[in-house]
């Protein structure tokens, strides 16, 4: 399912126990509305899955998701895909037990 991370009024999407996005943090405020629309969306036991292209900013999310209670495990990519011989991003997994 796609959204908008600002869309306030799609509360009809309901609660996900898997979020997955792939290089979605191009400028610093997505991580605040990244984060902001997880806890939204995400059950109190939930998987993030997101791919961050090495823009910058995967560390202030790092941070704002553990504020929410995810722990964190990162995984570089083995090989990459054809082409991209000199892509830098990685597979960050955020995971939640249970809402703090």
């Amino acid at each position: 399912m796609r959204a908008d991370w600002d869309d306030e009024q799609s509360d009809h999407l309901g609660e996900f126990d898997l979020i997955i996005g792939s290089d979605i943090l191009y400028e610093s405020q997505h991580a605040d509305s990244l984060s902001v629309f997880i806890e939204r969306y995400a059950k109190a036991k939930c998987e993030v899955i997101i791919i961050d292209g090495a823009r910058g900013h995967g560390g202030k999310f790092s941070k704002r998701m553990a504020t929410l209670g995810y722990s964190q495990q990162q995984t570089i990519p083995i090989k990459p895909v054809s082409g991209a011989a000199n892509y830098k991003g990685k597979i960050n997994t955020f995971e939640r037990l249970a809402r703090v």
